[in-house]
């Protein structure tokens, strides 16, 4: 017999699971006309450690056997353990915690843990009375100032209570009240009693008495000696010199620090500083090298440039050369330029040129005073065969190289020596010339 699912009416039935379907198993039963079958399933459901029987409190007497139970269930399989609180050595692990012949140092607190791996940690506390004589934990020495209120404590945590608490010293007793400069108080606590005996002004002869502290229960009675010391305490003076001195110290270190950082970050803004004038002193001093360099580039770009005008020089030079040899060859007289019928006389002309320094680069005689004539081009003196001179190739050198242009050469002699007749005849020969006396020799017919 369980409880039925009312909603599970299909062979398979959804639900989100707990704790309950791993202790308690889910059970599938089918009927018909013959009978009914049942099948019952536990579902492996991991979860942390839940208390089923939680350990009780219990009280014994001295000498009486005892037995805690703490009762867990976690799944996968926890492990249990029993120790008392504040200690940590193991004392079971089982769900029971077995104590034999107890006594009243076995009274206190005990802790029940469970621990379910990788999943959770359970744990509950239990106490255990052990009935006897009131039991003081109190310390044997406690500490007061001189001229100050000053108290000593005495705590009973028997099982039962005290019914009586009492302080002793010197010839007085006092179980309650004020008696003095000495008063009494009691204080209930969860765990015990505590007992106060608070002394006013306290007095040198505080310090050499010796304080009993005495309960009563019906078990018998519990006694501690408690020794009254005096506790140092630096004087008013001597602290405030301190805390001065403390405050000096530290002002004086925090100056110092602050000093010591600003330095060191003034250094560091010169090291920047100078790191930056080295990078230009680098960069000035690349400078020559640059301009060596340009000066190198130039004296190469010079050197080179002089060697192509000197080869430009030489060529036009050959040019020149060969213009005055044709020139001297060609035409030598005034008389030469007369139009005669019959050929030119075979004798070489004579000719004695006089070359100036500059072999007539910039001007040959181009400031000479002209009078119009014809000009005479070396082409009309050229036979239809071949030349008797063979010119060299033309020269590399146009008039838009930007050297300076021949002028064409006019032959001595005034004009009126000259006889105007017309050009000669294609095809005439060399001999015969037509037209003026005055003729010109081109540098562009010459270089054509």
């Amino acid at each position: 017999g369980g409880v039925i699912i009312e909603d599970a009416k299909e062979n398979r039935y959804d639900t989100q699971v707990d704790y309950t379907f791993f202790t308690e198993p889910v059970s599938c039963e089918v009927h018909n006309d013959i009978g009914s079958t049942n099948v019952s399933t536990l579902v492996d459901v991991h979860f942390a450690p839940r208390i089923v029987v939680d350990p009780k409190p219990t009280v014994t007497d001295i000498g009486s056997d005892v037995t805690l139970t703490c009762v867990w269930s976690g799944n996968p399989p926890l492990t249990l353990t029993w120790t008392k609180k504040e200690s940590n050595m193991v004392l079971s692990n089982s769900n029971q915690l077995y104590l034999k012949s107890v006594t009243q140092a076995d009274a206190g607190q005990y802790v029940c843990k469970a621990i379910v791996p990788r999943i959770g940690v359970g744990e509950r506390e239990v106490t255990l009375f052990v009935n006897g004589p009131p039991i003081i934990s109190s310390e044997a020495v406690q500490y007061a100032v001189r001229g100050d209120r000053g108290k000593v404590e005495c705590f009973i945590g028997s099982t039962p209570p005290p019914d009586r608490i009492a302080w002793a010293w010197k010839e007085n007793i006092l179980e309650a009240g004020t008696l003095e400069r000495y008063t009494v108080e009691r204080t209930n606590t969860g765990s015990g009693v505590l007992s106060t005996l608070t002394i006013n002004n306290v007095m040198d002869a505080d310090f050499q008495t010796r304080y009993n502290c005495t309960a009563w229960n019906s078990f018998g009675p519990g006694t501690a000696i408690i020794q009254l010391e005096e506790k140092e305490v630096l004087p008013v003076g001597i602290i405030a010199g301190a805390t001065i001195g403390a405050s000096i110290l530290l002002i004086t270190f925090l100056v110092a620090l602050t000093c010591f950082l600003y330095r060191r970050r003034k250094g560091s803004r010169k090291d920047v500083t100078l790191r930056k004038l080295d990078i230009k002193v680098e960069t000035v001093n690349r400078e020559p090298l640059t301009l060596h360099a340009d000066r190198e580039e130039d004296t190469a770009s010079v050197s080179t440039a002089t060697r192509v005008m000197k080869a430009i020089y030489s060529s036009f030079k050959d040019d020149v050369d060969l213009k005055q040899d044709l020139r001297c060859d060609t035409i030598d007289t005034r008389e030469e330029y007369e139009l005669k019928p019959t050929p030119r006389s075979p004798s070489p002309p004579r000719c004695s040129p006089t070359r100036d320094p500059t072999n007539g680069y910039y001007n040959v005689r181009a400031h000479e005073d002209r009078p119009s004539s014809r000009s005479v081009l070396y082409a009309d003196y050229r036979n239809p065969g071949p030349s008797r001179y063979d010119t060299r190739p033309p020269s590399r050198l146009s008039h838009s190289s930007g050297y300076a242009q021949l002028s064409t050469y006019t032959r001595g002699g005034p004009a009126s020596e000259y006889t105007s007749e017309a050009p000669p005849a294609p095809g005439a020969t060399p001999g015969t010339a037509g037209g003026d006396t005055t003729s010109q020799l081109s540098y562009e017919n010459y270089g054509g």
